[in-house]
């Protein structure tokens, strides 16, 4: 019997880095900057975070800030950890440069189809 397939996604390196020894595929979504600034601007509201949508949309500019400056920071959420956690993998991985997905998600439900789409086709069967 297979163990029940996960996919942990976002930017917390140290959570990736505590489960990569338990993985059976590490999947590094690297589509650069402007993708990512992109992807960022189509976020759906998250009503755990914020009020409204208002309020949401109130903090995007701090937001992209944080997000541009991902590839100089030197923290668990930046690119050099995330990179170092990805390379040191000595198990099955795979690194997306390209993630087409994103750009075929509609503005509103962009990061819910993407994740989606994105565990569909790395589980496959191993739900």
């Amino acid at each position: 019997m297979q163990p029940a397939g996960h996919l942990p996604e976002g930017c917390y390196g140290e959570l990736v880095e505590a489960a990569s020894t338990h993985c059976t595929q590490l999947v590094f979504l690297n589509p650069g900057l402007e993708t990512c600034q992109a992807n960022n601007l189509r976020r759906s509201w998250e009503p755990q975070k914020y009020s409204s949508m208002e309020q949401q949309n109130s903090m995007l500019a701090n937001l992209q800030l944080w997000v541009a400056d991902y590839y100089n920071r030197d923290d668990s959420w930046s690119y050099k950890v995330h990179r170092k956690i990805f390379d040191a993998h000595t198990g099955s991985k795979v690194e997306h440069t390209v993630v087409p997905l994103a750009a075929k998600a509609q503005p509103s439900d962009s990061s819910q189809n993407l994740l989606r789409s994105m565990q569909d086709e790395i589980l496959g069967d191993h739900r």
